[in-house]
């Protein structure tokens, strides 16, 4: 009989850190304010959480997949997006 393990059982806690690294790199564009450095950042998380994807791909990667390619169809979006100032009510005034 095949005897099944989980990754934690088989690793232990300590995996759990790398397994919220592609979480992080999809919070980390959310924090920082709009301009120049969100687009930046959208696009240095998108590319990084691509090699995460590449790189463990025949482990957990390919989970990770899904939300690699969201990353970077967002981050295609803010390419487009210039701001050009700030409208009395907050809101940004944008050029595409």
């Amino acid at each position: 009989m095949t005897e099944r393990a989980t990754l934690l059982e088989v690793n232990g806690s300590h995996v759990l850190p790398v397994l919220l690294v592609p979480v992080w790199l999809t919070v980390v564009p959310l924090l920082v304010p709009s301009g120049p450095w969100h687009r930046a950042a959208a696009h240095v998380c998108a590319g990084v959480l691509v090699g995460f994807v590449v790189l463990s791909g025949f482990s957990i990667g390919m989970f990770y997949a899904p939300s690699a390619l969201v990353m970077v169809l967002a981050a295609a979006q803010l390419t487009g997006r210039r701001v050009v100032g700030r409208r009395e009510d907050g809101d940004l005034l944008e050029r595409r």
